[in-house]
């Protein structure tokens, strides 16, 4: 039996056995979701986080904030330099 984490951090962890000899999860910290089964585990990996402005690697309430605020500044019509934190 085997088990996988996620980390606050975005990590993963894994421990217990190496029935396969797949028991290191793989590196980065922009894993949002796993799940497991008896044989395997799935990780979903965020691809572009361009939206967490306060990078904690999260979307949440600050950033939509962020947006919000940045789409109202920049008269509701996307600019590239309107997109940063402020």
């Amino acid at each position: 039996m085997f088990k996988v984490a996620l980390k606050s951090d975005g990590s993963l962890v894994t421990w217990g056995d190496a029935y396969n000899g797949w028991l290191t999860p793989p590196e980065g910290n922009t894993y949002v979701s796993i799940s497991a089964g008896d044989n395997h585990a799935l990780a979903l990996r965020a691809v572009n986080q361009q939206a967490d402005f306060n990078t904690d690697n999260h979307i949440d309430l600050f950033d939509l904030a962020v947006i919000g605020q940045n789409w109202l500044d920049c008269g509701l019509v996307i600019q590239e330099n309107c997109w940063q934190l402020k």
